[in-house]
């Protein structure tokens, strides 16, 4: 978005991932977070059999397949989220933001075979972007949206037929930070939003409109998210948690029950704290560093040690913890036993994969020492202060994938497979061809790079990924030996696009979102998988 009459505040956070996409994503060139020239690959295992199609030759092999259940969808504007919204009835909701003051945002429902549903897109008149959708139970979607030109956003309640609910709009009294609103389990709303003194404050609406009793609750800082980490979420028995910032580089997660009252045993102090994510068990997972107190213009700041916690429902540090890595490290990934997964490595030494047990101790046959000329994306060491982001993730049947590259000019990018038990099978690492790399979605960049696209795992060991080639977005599945599957790679969207999500929906296939036209295009799709 290109800022003539809306407001810095509200340009800058109303969608997090739309300015994601137009800041960050459409750098079709991308550098290696480190210099020099490219180093060998010494003590890591090289396939014992070579895919060519992978390995060797264009990707551009096989396109879209004609079939029922796989579609793509092209709209006009940025993507405003990366993964789209899927529907229990296979209804597929996706947000896109616009520029300038004749600029137009919408929201798209669209069918089972990528059609738009009767009575969408959602566009009222001088909206210019909207956020992520959310999904309520009764199938209500909500939404937030920014006019231009004004001080003030608006949450949007919409029926399956794109109709606006009695009661709705909400309109917030200043910004609403990143366009983030949560359905509660009675079907409510509930949003962060700034107000005219500058406070900001949790809210949470029934399914009417009207703000709860006990509700709204100021907060005790500012309600922060850096790219790639959490920083609210809502636990099964309705509590709020968010992650606010209270100066000194310290945080709090603040825990808020239905009620609107403060949950026994929260606030919880994160020194440095920079993120958390729930788990299903209602226990969280924290993280924070600390640096060297040097900030600019005096000098560079570098992160000096990482701090992780574990803290029940009950706002108490489990035992084991905290777990401190002398280094920076990377957001963690969680994997389906609660495990924790963190990439490590001080300036100028080599980088590791790590794995914490609930329990706090480091998991059999954990760390695992990446060789020598082998970097974990987006994570550099040499860096000293690595980007706020994670690639690490974990496949369905508990497979740790890395993406990993060859620093320097001309290095390669590929992924690296680790077991549960830090072992690389045979096979791997699977590298990329020339002219293939992989897409990054990061704001905050070091080196060149953000977030990326993560891999996702199938439960039978396939490995799916999104990549950009000199033909534009490819698809790729791997099996569990790191070979290309038959039938792949597949072209979703020509150049110039970049992909900026990818999600598994098991049984159905792989939702792609994908930018285009130099950010304004939005390609969404379903590619059909096992």
């Amino acid at each position: 978005m290109k800022g003539a009459g809306l407001p810095p505040r509200l340009l800058a956070v109303l969608s997090v991932a739309a300015v994601i996409v137009v800041a960050g994503v459409l750098a079709m060139a991308r550098q290696g977070p480190g210099q020099g020239s490219p180093s060998p690959a010494a003590g890591l295992a090289r396939p014992s059999v070579t895919p060519p199609a992978l390995l060797g030759t264009s990707l551009a092999t096989a396109t879209l397949p004609a079939s029922p259940s796989g579609w793509s969808f092209r709209a006009a504007g940025s993507p405003g989220m990366p993964n789209p919204v899927r529907g229990p009835d296979g209804t597929t909701y996706i947000s896109t933001t616009s520029s300038g003051s004749n600029g137009q945002g919408r929201v798209y429902a669209l069918d089972g075979q990528g059609a738009v549903k009767p009575g969408w897109p959602f566009a009222p008149k001088g909206v210019i972007a909207f956020g992520a959708p959310a999904m309520a139970v009764d199938g209500t979607i909500y939404v937030f949206g920014a006019t231009f030109g004004t001080n003030v956003s608006q949450l949007w309640a919409l029926d399956p037929s794109g109709q606006v609910k009695p009661g709705w709009p909400y309109r917030a009294g200043a910004t609403v930070p990143f366009g983030q609103v949560l359905s509660t389990a009675d079907g409510g709303a509930l949003f962060v939003e700034t107000t005219s003194s500058g406070a900001e404050q949790a809210v949470a609406l029934t399914a009417e409109g009207a703000v709860k009793a006990g509700w709204p609750v100021t907060l005790p800082g500012a309600w922060t998210c850096y790219d790639g980490g959490a920083c609210s979420a809502l636990g099964s028995d309705g509590t709020w948690y968010g992650l606010v910032s209270v100066g000194g580089g310290d945080a709090e997660i603040v825990g808020i029950r239905p009620d609107g009252s403060a949950a026994p045993g929260w606030p919880v102090r994160l020194t440095g704290g920079e993120g958390f994510v729930l788990t299903p068990d209602g226990a969280i997972y924290a993280w924070g560093y600390d640096t060297n107190g040097i900030t600019p213009p005096n000098g560079v700041t570098v992160i000096v040690r990482t701090r992780f916690l574990l803290v029940g429902t009950d706002g108490q540090v489990k035992p084991g913890w905290p777990v401190t890595v002398d280094a920076p490290a990377a957001i963690p990934t969680i994997g389906p036993d609660r495990t924790l997964y963190t990439v490590s490595g001080a300036a100028g030494g080599p980088e590791r994969v790590l794995a914490f047990g609930t329990d706090g101790r480091e998991r059999q046959g954990w760390p695992y020492t990446l060789p020598t000329g082998i970097a974990a994306w987006p994570y550099a060491a040499a860096e000293g202060a690595p980007p706020r982001a994670g690639s690490l993730s974990v496949g369905a049947d508990g497979r740790v994938i890395v993406p990993i590259f060859e620093p320097g000019t001309g290095g390669r990018e590929g992924l690296l497979a680790l077991t549960p038990v830090g072992v690389v099978p045979s096979g791997w690492p699977a590298w990329l061809p020339a002219g293939a790399s992989f897409s990054s979605v990061g704001g905050y960049e070091a080196g060149g790079n953000g977030r990326l696209v993560s891999p996702v795992g199938a439960h039978d060991g396939t490995t799916y990924l999104a990549v950009v080639s000199q033909s534009g977005v490819e698809i790729l599945a791997l099996d569990s030996a790191g070979r290309l599957q038959p039938g792949w790679p597949r072209l979703f969207g020509g150049a110039p696009a970049r992909p900026v999500g990818l999600v598994l929906v098991p049984g159905v296939g792989l939702l792609v979102t994908a930018v285009s036209d130099a950010g304004s295009a939005t390609l969404v799709g379903l590619v059909p998988a096992p």
